[in-house]
């Protein structure tokens, strides 16, 4: 078996986050700038900072969508995950187990090993929680004929 890396779906990705940009610029110009809603000065800063700092997190996304970075890599040895920054490694003896839960309609990979638990978001993925589960059995399974 192959190493798989597992990115950001750019198809889903892109558009989500180019509709919130244009949304924030547009309301923030709109009742800051166009003359149109007249309010204070307090509601006016109030406005451009919060587009800011909604900005500010939606760079993070952007960022990771333009370097192309796996969020996880799957391969015979290990899981490795990538989370702010740096990557998490867990070799397939360290699990104890794994599965894919919903919680309101979004799904997460949760990995269980003897020292900790992460639980991963992989609702904007390359790949459906359906094919991540067929991988994650499919190199269980090749574990365990490594062992026999």
């Amino acid at each position: 078996m192959e190493t798989i890396e597992i990115r950001l779906n750019k198809k889903v990705l892109i558009p989500a986050l180019a509709v919130a940009a244009v949304a924030l610029i547009g309301t923030t110009y709109y009742v800051c700038f166009s003359g149109r809603v007249e309010i204070g000065a307090v509601p006016r800063v109030a406005q451009i900072f919060a587009g800011s700092l909604a900005m500010y997190y939606l760079f993070g996304p952007i960022k990771k969508l333009l370097k192309n970075e796996p969020v996880l890599i799957i391969s015979k040895l290990q899981i490795e995950i990538f989370e702010i920054g740096k990557p998490v490694a867990f070799s397939w003896s360290q699990i104890i187990d794994w599965k894919i839960e919903h919680d309101d309609g979004t799904p997460y990979l949760i990995i269980k090993t003897i020292d900790t638990e992460k639980k991963i978001n992989i609702g904007w993925l390359d790949k459906t929680s359906s094919e991540i589960d067929q991988l994650f059995l499919s190199y269980q399974q090749s574990k365990k004929q490594l062992r026999s």
